[in-house]
């Protein structure tokens, strides 16, 4: 996983949970160009730009990011530093998979 996120200082014996845009919620989301399908199937992953309704909530307007990740994604590059215990489709607010992981030791 990469910048500053909830997992950084866990430990094994911790079981930290991570809100994902999941590959089935970007492909219920109308708003999406064609190309964000395509690219999660062929990739695992899709980055469609900043998120504008929380600018101005850091001092970076480009820090949050509209990423989708299909499960796969997340067991390959997560699973190299987490065990990926489960994810719960769909969970937060309908919008986000709820990832939960364990550090390896």
């Amino acid at each position: 996983m990469s910048g500053r996120d909830p997992t950084r200082d866990a430990v094994p014996g911790d079981y930290p949970t991570a809100p994902a845009s999941g590959g089935a919620t970007s492909l219920f989301n109308a708003v999406n160009p064609p190309w964000v399908e395509e690219t999660l199937r062929a990739r695992g992953f899709a980055d469609t730009g900043v998120e504008s309704t929380l600018k101005g909530v850091t001092g970076d307007d480009a820090y949050y990011r509209n990423c989708y990740h299909t499960p796969g994604y997340i067991r390959e590059t997560w699973g190299q530093d987490f065990e990926v215990l489960e994810t719960l489709p769909a969970f937060v607010a309908n919008m986000q998979d709820l990832v939960f992981l364990t550090p390896r030791a």
